[in-house]
């Protein structure tokens, strides 16, 4: 079982930030206060929905709990960073979750995202 304490607190950091990281990715497109709108409330469904879906993958569930915590800063510091940068850390979490993450959780979480 893969949980918040497989990883350092700044992995973990990654891990729960990319959620945001992939929706905050489609803005990027139609950067308007809209779209913002539109995407955090769409991703706060999705997570939602996951909760549910991954209920047996206990990584995705300590994920979904923390992205309750990923406070207004942290979402602003992900929404203002460069697409290479986004893909540089979806990268890097995905690298990460494989090399620490049980196969079947790595790959659920892969779905999840």
């Amino acid at each position: 079982m893969t949980d918040r304490y497989s990883f350092t607190e700044e992995e973990w950091r990654l891990v729960v930030a990319t959620p945001y990281v992939v929706g905050i990715s489609a803005m990027i497109f139609d950067p308007t206060l809209t779209s913002l709108v539109m995407e955090m409330a769409a991703l706060r469904k999705i997570i939602k929905t996951a909760a549910g879906q991954y209920g047996h993958n206990a990584l995705v569930q300590a994920c979904i709990q923390d992205t309750d915590t990923f406070n207004q800063n942290e979402s602003r510091r992900v929404a203002e960073m460069k697409v290479a940068s986004l893909l540089e850390m979806f990268r890097e979490v995905l690298m990460v979750v494989d090399l620490k993450a049980e196969p079947d959780e790595a790959q659920d979480f892969r779905y999840f995202l």
